[in-house]
């Protein structure tokens, strides 16, 4: 028999903490929310300048 480590029963990848895990998902959270708040942004800008003036109808501002 030799003396290699057995690999481990999650294919030979090594353990990972659940903090670790709870840290890499509020990483990937932030950077979804970073990635994606211009586009939500502009559109909303989009929206609103396509509205009523508000200086030729002010009852509907």
């Amino acid at each position: 028999m030799t003396d290699l480590p057995r690999p481990a029963e999650n294919g030979g990848l090594p353990e990972v903490s659940a903090d670790r895990r709870a840290a890499m998902l509020r990483l990937g959270l932030a950077v979804g929310v970073a990635y994606f708040a211009p586009t939500v942004l502009a559109i909303d800008r989009s929206a609103r300048a396509q509205g009523p003036s508000c200086a030729k109808n002010p009852k509907n501002c």
